[in-house]
């Protein structure tokens, strides 16, 4: 026998402890890579003993995924802030190797059988190409969506590799060639057949109505065909077959053509595709099927999947409901829909609606109300928690642990409870009303007993003072997590947590929903045209130049312009965020007494890595300015550009995505000033006494906008070293920035990730009612 070493994958769920946190710690990334072997894994370094993560994790366990993010290719910052900004409960993939024993090869029969370990799925891959065996090498993952609602999914359930000694041979290509596809989460091998590459039909008949498929349907994109006049060819780094994992670093796992399009063409030029080589290139080999064959409607992948997100035909609709009970025979090449005791045309009109086999429709006239009471929200899907008695709904068959996939024109995928409530109040009394809706009571008990429903992030673009005690005051620029839109099953509030800095989660309460921020924005920029600014007098401009008070009108001043921005960019009140790495070199704005003299020393002795962004005359004016443009120019030079600008400026970078690092040097006293300018440049002649009090009124007023605070205490270089760390670690951190485009701005970001996070029933949301499903 040989012995060798695979890979399982295995998911995890972990409560984490108050004192011990999860209970394990990660090292490698990809800004930490294997010394040996490159491999660039974020992998479990240690595991504490009696911690929650004890007997579930291993030491060198690969983290393949965290709550839905894939931690492949990440530097390990961001493995850790996932980690950190997960709540309390972190569901967790992993990989672990596992030995398994393979007979000799026929092709050596005396060779031992010698030990083999690999440490990363590439070199396993290579080994295996090496061997030149014939044998598949698949992966049985768990992560594409369930498709039968009697499928119960097991939160510990183990993946497994394929083994070699299954005995099954196959034949993907003419010249043999067996490459693997390396271990990917979430992605699949199609299982090797033991027919040629013939294409089969296979009929499933119900026996009884609840009777279930037992299958489970996923998808992924590849390049079925390269332009040889696009860009593509031209490059010579992709090919046709070539599996596609990531487009701009969103995961591209069961994405339909009509989202991979969106996400394409929210793109400013720059396409980014994380590929996986398909040496066998099954995927473009599969065969034309045979027009006289029952399946020749099946003959176009790329035209089936670009259909998914277009509404339904009224020929896939439902008959009346007595014909719906009348059993008739399956007609072959068609799709057996047991439930509604008929067919619904052929298959590729079922696929029209891009939801699984085992959904249903349903059509009623609405009277007062639809009759159903919702639940859920944008994380987990919108479900029905109660039908009226006696409504339309409850005649039809709509029950309890239903998902609403869509109703009539409009997808409810994605929507919050609060959009998909206002949406079915909104349906007019008499309007017929078309459901699409699928059973999932095993999903829908786990969603009740964990207390997930909406889960996202925004940033405020207004001032608010709370109006209950439960409320939560915020200015411009603070990012909450919206866990609820309905608080108490009513329309006006969500439950919100505030993010700190650290993007860990702060104290939670009730903002205002995105009707009433509306409305009181509204209010606020109608507040501040009305009331006009008191004239300054000889004795308020000596107080400008010497006190608070000047710096009382600087900072109101500030947020009237601010506020003007924010009109005038178009940002709604509440702007929707994710955090995101930086595709860029960002600005670096260095604040405080020692401002000009860092910004010298840097592009002075790093200048390959920092540059000073140049100043020029304002149109009409004498003073100076910095243009977008010039930051843009540096950042294409993969350099950091250093700006001398106000810290109103530093807040109009990052309404226009720009996101400087913001380092404060804070000062130790007036002497300590004057001392340090001395030794630093002596032909300088700046006042001491005003930089320190400048220093103080930032403090005080603009402490919002730093990244990172620093000391000027002491003696020595330790704050110039300082500073360089800073930019270094918060060039490789996640930033709040903009979910989708905002008109009239430009950005320099690429790609999307989506972070939601599980709730448990525990003192974190002890105090606060989830709120009730709602009637519609």
């Amino acid at each position: 026998m040989e012995e060798m070493v695979i890979w399982e994958q295995h998911t995890v769920t972990l409560s984490k402890d108050p004192h011990r946190g999860f209970g394990f710690a990660v090292s490698g990334g990809r800004d930490r890579p294997n010394r040996t072997t490159g491999d660039t894994a974020v992998f479990v370094s240690d595991v504490v003993s009696g911690g929650p993560a004890m007997g579930q994790l291993q030491k060198k366990d690969h983290i393949v995924m965290v709550n839905g993010l894939s931690m492949e290719n990440v530097p390990s910052s961001v493995a850790i802030q996932t980690l950190k900004t997960c709540g309390k409960i972190a569901n967790i993939t992993l990989k672990r190797p596992k030995k398994i024993h393979l007979p000799v090869s026929k092709s050596s029969p005396g060779s031992p059988a010698v030990p083999r370990h690999y440490d990363s799925d590439e070199e396993y891959r290579l080994h295996r190409s090496q061997d030149d065996l014939d044998h598949s090498q698949g992966y049985d993952g768990d992560s594409s969506s369930e498709r039968s609602s009697g499928h119960q999914r097991d939160e510990h359930r183990q993946h497994r590799l394929v083994s070699r000694s299954q005995g099954r041979h196959c034949s993907f290509g003419q010249d043999g060639d067996t490459n693997g596809l390396a271990l990917v989460s979430g992605f699949k091998r199609l299982p090797c057949q033991d027919v040629p590459m013939k294409p089969i039909t296979s009929v499933l008949v119900k026996q009884k109505q609840n009777e279930e498929y037992g299958l489970k349907l996923g998808s992924q994109l590849f390049i079925k065909h390269i332009v040889e006049s696009g860009l593509a060819a031209k490059g010579n780094s992709l090919q046709e077959g070539d599996l596609i994992l990531k487009i701009n670093g969103v995961a591209s796992q069961d994405m339909s053509l009509a989202e991979t399009q969106q996400l394409i063409e929210q793109t400013e030029g720059i396409l980014t595709l994380l590929i996986l080589r398909d040496h066998r290139q099954f995927l473009v080999n599969i065969p034309d099927v045979d027009s006289q064959s029952d399946s020749s409607r099946m003959d176009d992948i790329s035209d089936i999947d670009s259909e998914l997100s277009h509404p339904p035909s009224p020929e896939a609709s439902p008959r009346s409901p007595a014909a719906a009970r009348t059993k008739s025979p399956c007609p072959q090449g068609r799709v057996c829909l047991q439930e509604a005791g008929e067919w619904l045309g052929d298959t590729r009109s079922c696929c029209v609606t891009g939801y699984s086999t085992n959904s249903r429709v349903v059509q009623f006239v609405k009277a007062k109300s639809v009759g159903l009471r919702l639940t859920g929200g944008n994380d987990v899907g919108i479900f029905v928690s109660s039908v009226q008695e006696g409504s339309l709904a409850d005649s039809q068959g709509v029950q309890e642990g239903d998902q609403i996939l869509q109703v009539n024109d409009t997808s409810f995928q994605n929507m919050t409870r609060e959009e998909a409530v206002e949406y079915l109040m909104a349906l007019p009394p008499g309007e017929e009303v078309t459901l699409w809706i699928q059973s999932k009571q095993d999903i829908y008990r786990k969603m009740v007993s964990s207390n997930v429903g909406d889960s996202f992030y925004i940033r405020t673009h207004f001032d608010f003072e709370k109006d209950t005690p439960s409320g939560l005051s915020f200015v411009r620029g603070d990012v909450f997590h919206v866990l609820d839109t309905m608080y108490r099953g009513r329309l006006g509030s969500w439950l919100a947590v505030r993010m700190g800095r650290d993007l860990q989660e702060q104290e939670k309460g009730i903002i205002p929903n995105r009707s009433r921020a509306e409305q009181i924005a509204s209010l606020e920029s109608v507040l501040k045209a009305t009331s006009g600014a008191n004239p300054s007098g000889a004795r308020a401009e000596f107080w400008k130049l010497r006190g608070l008070r000047g710096a009382k009108k600087m900072l109101r001043k500030s947020r009237e312009d601010l506020s003007a921005l924010t009109k005038q960019g178009h940002y709604p009140p509440y702007e929707r965020v994710v955090l995101k790495e930086a595709s860029f070199k960002r600005p670096v704005v260095i604040l405080g007494p020692i401002a000009d003299i860092a910004v010298q020393k840097l592009s002075r002795e790093l200048p390959e890595l920092f540059e000073i962004a140049p100043s020029v005359p304002r149109d009409g004016a004498s003073s100076k300015v910095i243009k977008l443009d010039s930051v843009r120019q540096i950042a294409e030079k993969n350099k950091h550009a250093l700006l001398d600008i106000t810290p109103s400026a530093v807040e109009r970078l990052n309404y226009v995505q720009y996101y400087p690092v913001v380092v404060f040097c804070e000062p130790e006293s007036r002497q300590g000033i004057k001392a340090m300018r001395q030794w630093l440049a002596p032909d300088s002649r700046k006042s001491s006494r005003r930089l320190y009090a400048q220093a103080n009124k930032m403090k005080k007023y603009c402490s919002h906008l730093f990244t990172a605070t620093i000391s000027l205490s002491g003696s020595g270089n330790a704050w110039y070293e300082q500073i360089q760390d800073i930019v270094r670690t918060q060039q490789s951190q996640p930033v709040w920035t903009t979910a989708e485009q905002v008109q009239g701005t430009g950005s320099l970001w690429q790609g999307l990730r989506r972070f939601t996070r599980a709730r448990d029933d525990s003192d974190h949301n002890e105090g606060y009612e989830w709120g009730p499903a709602t009637d519609v």
